[in-house]
This record gives structure tokens, sequence and C-alpha cells, in this order.
């Protein structure tokens, strides 16, 4: 009875430790997921900025000419 006990006790802290696992490597994939779309976001804003810096120096540039 006691070994049977044992056992059992084992497999379930074996199963609870894995979940754990599981649990902790999909927060660590979304918190990746999450950075690599704040800095996909930040890229892109950074583009739209340059493009709207860039038409501003060619009509400036194409009044005076």
């Amino acid at each position: 009875m006691i070994f049977v006990w044992k056992v059992s006790r084992f497999f379930f802290t074996l199963l609870r430790s894995n979940l754990k696992l599981k649990s902790m490597s999909q927060r660590k994939k979304s918190l990746k997921n999450k950075r690599a779309e704040e800095k996909a976001n930040r890229t892109v804003k950074v583009i739209f900025i340059s493009l709207i810096v860039l038409a501003v120096l060619m009509l400036v540039y194409f009044s005076f000419s």
C-alpha cells in the first residue's frame, strides 16, 4: 500500500513539474513574440517618420529651385 502511494506521488510530482515547464516555455515564447511585435512596430514607425521627413525635404528643395 505504501509502495503504491509513493509511486503515485512520484508520478504526480513528475506530471506537475512537466506542466510547470510547459507553462514556463509558453510564457517565454509569448514574451519573445511580444518583443518581436514591439520591435516591428518601432521599425514601421521609424520608416514612416523618415518618409515624412524625406517628403518635407523634397518639398523644400523643389520650392527653392
